[in-house]
């Protein structure tokens, strides 16, 4: 126990030290004032800290999962195991004084929950489980289930199978009703059977589970019963996926199953090419006065969307299905005006994904007309900026002039202070961090990008107002610019190809090619 004592006041002077905290709640308040600011790899730094600065284990186990939680939403997210071990020797600190064997059950259930990127790991716990001499019936089927469901995910479909009938062994008690061990049995049955790809049996599977409820309540039919008609409908078998589909609407429904079963009927009629049958679909189900009432209208308009515009070129089915709705919006649901408006903003959607300049207009018109304005509109309201100083482009005046050199253009001279680009320390790999500095380079007029013996190969860079703007930039005779290979860790520098040159608000640069056009200097992001 000393020993235990002074190694936490070692570790909370060290944690002081780090981060500067004092008590475990100065840093636990410290992290959800990051988690404002969606600075999620701080605020689990700050729930590291916060634990290891707090004494009571149930709330140290508590702020290492929020640790582990914001942690994997980082780049750093291969640390989480790290943090799962600690919560997991917490665990077993706990384990040590505890006799009860269904308190046990609990904690080791818990560990093998924390293993969910481990299974090995969490198989192991649950064996654990399972050799405890007095376990309850409801225990032992969740174990058992669960246990099934890891195997299924490792591909041991054998093992899967014994835990099964190992599962369909266990005699229900007051822990474990035998609705809930069928609902159990059936359910780790349709994860076998979608392993196996047998459709048919997973979506019979899921509908007897759905059926067994005796709640007059409106029903939401498992995602994974969907599912067996989508893979029907992804092996072009959509007459099979549609029957599947006629099934599950003899059920008392919830509309947010409506929506979803309506979709992959549309979806199956995306397959099939059949637009008058996708057509007649969404429109009926608009028409439904049950619908309206209680379904999401607009969720069904973007999901309709989705499908028209594939079956029809250039959004053409799409603008037909909007122009049926603005004909007469109450018959189908979009009477008032709050209604209507969210209408308006899913058609501006459109406008611009089209890159329709007319029905742009068309949409920002009838946002007015409703009494709206475009402030949620998001891209559609910078882009029909552009389409309307387009349409007045080129402007007629006389009076305008466009600077000849470099020098009439700054009103001063750009050779002031010239910099080349090599000196940064160009690289014949990646060339990105060289070239950034060289473009950035405090107090420069000039920057030339120098002709090396290689590309410059770069990723990305951000060309911002403050540090890239009044300065001339010449790619020098034989320069060759291209893309760096992308990198294969996600969110890293250089995963996904973005534009070479992004920039953002820079104003009175001049951008210069030396030699002749299209020949001596060439930027892109392939050779080719």
């Amino acid at each position: 126990m000393l020993i235990r004592i002074g190694c936490a006041v070692a570790c909370c002077a060290a944690v002081m030290a780090a981060f500067g905290y004092e008590t475990a709640a100065e840093a636990d308040q410290a992290a959800r004032d990051l988690l404002k600011k969606r600075d999620y790899l701080a605020a689990s730094k700050a729930f590291g800290a916060a634990a290891d600065l707090e004494t009571n284990v149930v709330k140290r186990i508590g702020l290492l999962g929020s640790q582990a939680t914001y942690l994997s939403w980082t780049k750093e997210r291969g640390h989480v195991p790290e943090v799962i071990e600690k919560i997991v020797a917490l665990k077993r600190e706990q384990l040590k004084d505890v006799k009860d064997d269904k308190a046990r059950a609990d904690i080791l259930m818990n560990i093998a929950d924390r293993y969910d990127k481990a299974p090995d790991k969490a198989l192991a716990a649950i064996d654990e489980v399972l050799a405890l001499k007095e376990i309850q019936s409801g225990k032992k089927s969740s174990a058992l289930a669960k246990r099934a469901t890891i195997l299924i995910g490792k591909k041991d479909l054998e093992a899967a199978k014994k835990a099964l009938a190992d599962l369909e062994a266990v005699a229900p008690d007051k822990t474990l009703s035998e609705k809930q061990q069928k609902e159990r049995v059936l359910d780790v049955k349709g994860q076998l059977a979608t392993a196996e790809k047998d459709w048919a049996k997973v979506f019979d599977l899921y509908f007897q589970i759905v059926t067994m409820s005796d709640s007059k309540k409106p029903v939401i039919f498992p995602g994974k019963g969907f599912n067996a008609a989508v893979e029907l409908m992804r092996a072009e078998k959509c007459a099979e996926a549609r029957a599947m589909l006629e099934r599950v609407r003899t059920l008392n429904l919830d509309y947010r199953s409506v929506l979803e079963a309506v979709d992959i009927e549309g979806r199956t009629y995306k397959v099939e090419k059949n637009f008058d049958a996708a057509w007649k679909l969404f429109k009926r189900t608009l028409e439904d006065k049950a619908f309206q009432e209680k379904g999401d209208l607009g969720g069904l308009v973007r999901k309709a969307t989705a499908t028209l515009q594939a079956l029809k070129p250039a959004y053409a089915g799409v603008f037909e299905f909007y122009d049926m709705i603005f004909a007469d919006p109450a018959k189908y649901g979009f009477g008032d005006q709050k209604k209507l408006a969210g209408l308006l903003v899913a058609y501006s959607e459109s406008t611009w994904h089209a890159m329709n300049h007319e029905r742009m207009r068309d949409a920002r018109k009838r946002i007015f007309a409703n009494g709206g304005d475009l402030s949620n509109t998001g891209m559609f309201q910078s882009l029909i900026r552009h389409y309307d100083n387009l349409a007045n482009f080129p402007e007629v005046d006389k009076e305008k002039t466009i600077p000849a050199t470099p020098k009439e253009f700054f009103g001063f001279d750009p050779d002031r202070k010239v910099v080349h680009a090599k000196d940064f320390g160009w690289n014949p790999t990646n060339a990105t961090e060289c070239l950034a500095k060289a473009l950035s380079a405090e107090g420069a007029t000039t920057v030339v990008v120098d002709a090396m013996p290689g590309p410059w190969y770069i990723w990305s860079i951000d060309m911002d107002a403050a540090h890239f703007s009044n300065r001339r930039i010449v790619f020098a005779k034989g320069c060759t610019v291209l893309s760096a290979p992308e990198v294969k860790e996600k969110d890293a520098p250089g995963w996904y190809r973005r534009d070479m040159f992004l920039m953002n608000g820079i104003s009175n640069v001049w951008f210069e090619g030396e030699g002749e056009l299209g020949k001596d200097v060439y930027i892109g992001k392939y050779r080719n």
